[in-house]
């Protein structure tokens, strides 16, 4: 059988269950089935990193290579390097994996005459691992695997939780002033989304929209076009606090401002902070109810904008935390 490891920068972190299967098959890639990472171990790899067993049926592992077995006639695999790109943002989206990159570092192709399923790992009691249990929240498994292939190549990641990933990412690699301008980008992109998204449901779903001041608009060549003007001047309107309070109000009938006013606050001042950054200006202590821009200040600003993502309907990110993971649960 033909193999094709897509080596890319950085490591994957995995979480594989004892009765996983060895292949999965995708349909963004017809013919295509992709190889348990568990399955690839193998000692002729120095770099490689031995399994971790969490329990008697899980282990978690972290690798940088995705295999996939391919059709015995692929010549080319280089030009799938821009849909496995595409591929991994998508695991990014569905695992919430911020340091998982989509950037593809080499390519191997080569022959295996089986493919064997290594051994379980057994656990080791009574030990505790300072890990970190937002990694293995957001680890990816077979099933989000076939989340993602779900998704489709052609389907754009939202602006909102890219920008959300990448603040979590820069907070992880220390670069705080990073975090906060990504953090409060994510929230405006955030509410901008969820808005128009949750405008067009109403007009074209059954829900009541008698709220909306829809009107038609006689456009060139015959063309008619619904617009609601109302709306359209609260999203033109300067003003981040507007996308928390009078654009949910008006369009869906709930305000971050009329349910959470604790909330609603940290959040204005995260965009305020952000603010104040982007004009060269440093943040170095709370003064004016800012986030300063040092490890605490900057966690609290992002478990602000994560509270702001679960209000919006949005869940599954994690602000990293390093507390000890226990071994052999």
């Amino acid at each position: 059988m033909l193999i094709v490891d897509f080596i890319v920068y950085g490591d994957i972190r995995w979480n594989i269950q004892r009765e996983d299967p060895t292949t999965v098959r995708l349909k963004s890639f017809p013919g295509w089935y992709f190889i348990n990472p568990l399955a690839m171990l193998s000692p002729r790899v120095k770099s490689e990193v031995n399994p971790i067993p969490m329990s008697k049926d899980e282990c978690h592992l972290h690798s940088n290579t995705l295999s996939f077995r391919v059709p015995q006639g692929e010549q080319e695999p280089a030009r799938h390097m821009e849909n496995i790109g595409q591929f991994l943002r998508k695991l990014r989206f569905v695992t919430k994996q911020s340091a998982l990159t989509s950037e593809i570092a080499g390519i191997s192709t080569y022959e295996k005459k089986r493919m064997p399923k290594k051994p379980f790992p057994e656990p080791n009691k009574g030990r505790v691992l300072l890990f970190g249990s937002y990694r293995l929240k957001t680890a990816i498994t077979l099933s989000s695997i076939v989340d993602a292939d779900e998704l489709g190549l052609a389907l754009d990641v939202p602006v909102y939780a890219t920008m959300m990933l990448d603040a979590l990412h820069a907070f992880e690699n220390r670069d705080y002033r990073k975090a906060i301008l990504y953090g409060a980008i994510s929230l405006e992109s955030l509410a901008r989304a969820i808005a128009l998204s949750d405008y067009n449901r109403l007009l074209e779903g059954d829900c009541d929209s008698a709220h909306l001041r829809v009107c038609e608009f006689q456009q060139a060549g015959d063309i008619v076009t619904k617009k609601d003007p109302v709306l359209d001047f609260l999203m033109k309107s300067e003003g981040f606090a507007k996308l928390l309070h009078e654009v949910p109000l008006y369009v869906s009938k709930r305000s971050l401002l009329i349910e959470d006013q604790i909330l609603y606050r940290n959040a204005v001042n995260l965009y305020r902070t952000r603010n104040k950054l982007s004009h060269g200006q440093d943040v170095a202590d709370n003064g004016d109810n800012l986030f300063p821009t040092n490890e605490k200040g900057v966690r609290s600003a992002l478990e602000c904008a994560n509270k702001v993502f679960e209000w919006f309907g949005q869940t599954g990110y994690y602000v990293p935390v390093y507390d000890k993971v226990p071994i052999g649960r």
